[in-house]
Formats: C-alpha cells, structure tokens, sequence
C-alpha cells in the first residue's frame, strides 16, 4: 500500500483523551471503538537493555496504512518497562493522520497520539530526554483543519488552550506560535465565525506582550486568514 492512502483511522476513540481538558469533552460525540475487531498485542516484551527497535516496527505500520493496529502497538509499548520511542516516530504518524483524506475522524485520531506522546513524555520514555515540540502540536491542529469536522473549530482551540496551560506551567518548555494560532483562525474563518477568528489574533498579540512569546507574533498568514 502506498504512502498517504486513505487510512482507517477509525470513528472517535475509546480511552479518554487525556490530553484535552474536562471542558473540551464533546457534547455530541459518543465514544466508541476505534476498531471493531480486536487487535492483538503487537510486540513481544523488549530485551531486558530495552534495545528493540520498536521505531522502526512503528513506522512499518506506518508504511503499511494499519491506522488502528499503530495505537494499539503504541499502547503496548508504553506499558513495558525501559522502551522509548523517538519523537521523530511520532512526527510521521501525526504525518500520516494529517494526510489522509476525505476522513473526519482525522482530528480525534490526532488528539489520541497528543494523549499518547503525553504519557510516553511523563513517563520519561523519549528517547535522548526529548519533549513534545510545536511540530507534533501543529500536525494536530492541521488535523483538524483538514477535518472538516462539525466540532473542529472547538477542538482545536482547545489543544491551543491545553498548550497555552503546559507552557505557563513550565510542564513544556514551548509555547504556541503562529501557526498554531492561526490553525484555530482557520477553521473559525471557514465556518464563517469572524468574531472568534479575531478574537484569536487578539491572543496572539497578548502572547507577545504579556508573556514575552515573539513566536506567537501575527505573519502574513494570519492576517490573510482574517480577511
């Protein structure tokens, strides 16, 4: 199967999405699960070194376009003791969710790989002590985007406020930038709601001043999307 085939991402997830706050949970959206046949454990337990190259097996998932089989192996991983998985890893799976089209489950798929970075992150299980980036945090919010999703708009401005809180917190030493903000104005601008897409710009201008975040400072981008 070829890269950037349609994926069977699935309908919205079954684990909590811890990552979202409580007031992002969905009104509408019901979980359920994410594949309707059971996936079995895909890796054996890792060398007592934790040396298995459980990146590489990752990506073969990847390259394989098995959506839901990549959560469950990620689940997997997580619960065996001294693996890790490098960011890079991540990365390409937010990738692939991102590039997979005419799917409008993208957005949760991308919200559950949040979650997961998170516990692998809190875990200490990333390798060379790495954390989650703006990258990662912008291929979600690209997902959603790219959605089309009824919810999408609300979601998004929800990781925007979740990275805004870790990043206040000192929990993540990144802050949102400008394209991150101008993801949430771009799906606010496509539904028409030109209050709320000001009232993001207005954000940014306050990350500027308020918490010395120049990367957050409006582009041509953003100001193109307000028009």
């Amino acid at each position: 199967m070829g890269i950037h085939q349609p994926y069977s991402w699935g309908t919205p997830l079954t684990r909590v999405v811890a990552f979202a706050s409580s007031t992002c949970s969905s009104s509408t959206t019901t979980s359920r699960p994410f594949s309707s046949t059971a996936v079995a454990p895909a890796f054996a337990p890792s060398s007592s070194d934790g040396s298995r190259n459980h990146d590489e097996e990752i990506l073969n998932l990847v390259r394989d376009g098995k959506g839901s089989e990549i959560f469950q192996a990620l689940n997997d991983i997580l619960i065996q003791e001294k693996t890790q998985l490098r960011l890079e890893t991540f990365h390409k799976i937010a990738t692939e969710i991102v590039m997979s089209r005419n799917n409008p489950n993208i957005g949760f798929a991308a919200e559950e790989l949040l979650s997961i970075l998170m516990d692998f992150h809190n875990a200490r299980r990333l390798a060379d002590a790495a954390e989650p980036d703006v990258k990662i945090f912008n291929l979600a919010m690209s997902a959603w985007v790219r959605s089309g999703h009824a919810e999408a708009d609300r979601r998004a401005e929800c990781i925007l406020d979740e990275v805004e809180a870790l990043s206040q917190k000192g929990i993540l030493t990144i802050q949102p930038d400008a394209i991150m903000y101008t993801s949430v104005m771009k799906v606010y601008a496509i539904q028409g709601k030109v209050k709320e897409s000001q009232a993001i710009l207005d954000r940014m201008w306050l990350a500027c001043k308020e918490h010395d975040n120049e990367s957050a400072r409006p582009n041509v981008i953003t100001m193109s999307t307000m028009m």
